[in-house]
C-alpha cells in the first residue's frame, strides 16, 4: 500500500476513453496501492468534480494539459498534474521545462506509483 494515499483524477477526455480496458486496469491497480481514483471522460465532470473534491493529482495525457489547466482554474490549487507523455516526445524541451514529473504512454502501473 502507499505510504500516503492520494485522491487521484485519471481524465480521459471523452467517455469512450474512461471506458477503455487500460483506464480500467490503471484505475484497479492505483486502487490496490491504497489511492482513491476517479475516472472522468469529459471538461465538465472534471471542473465540477475539480471544485467539489480535494483531488491531490491529476493524470492527463500530454495533448490535454492545457484543456486541464482552464478546466481547473480556480478549484484546484493544491493538485498536481501529472501528464501521460509520448514516447516521441520524451526528450522534448517543452516537456522537461514545463513538466518535473511526467509518464510516459503505454506505462505499467508501477510508474504510476
Amino acid at each position: 500500500l502507499a505510504p500516503r494515499p492520494a485522491t487521484l483524477l485519471v481524465y480521459a477526455g471523452d467517455a469512450e476513453s474512461a471506458a477503455s480496458a487500460e483506464a480500467a486496469r490503471l484505475q484497479q491497480g492505483l486502487e490496490r496501492a491504497g489511492h482513491v481514483v476517479l475516472l472522468v471522460g469529459d471538461g465538465e465532470t472534471l471542473a465540477r468534480t475539480l471544485a467539489e473534491r480535494q483531488i491531490d493529482i491529476v493524470i492527463a495525457d500530454y495533448g490535454r494539459v492545457e484543456e486541464v489547466g482552464e478546466l481547473a482554474a480556480g478549484h484546484a490549487e493544491a493538485m498536481r498534474l501529472l501528464p501521460v507523455v509520448p514516447r516521441s516526445e520524451r526528450k522534448s524541451p517543452a516537456v522537461r521545462e514545463r513538466f518535473d514529473e511526467y509518464v510516459l504512454a503505454g506505462a505499467s502501473v508501477g510508474q504510476y506509483l
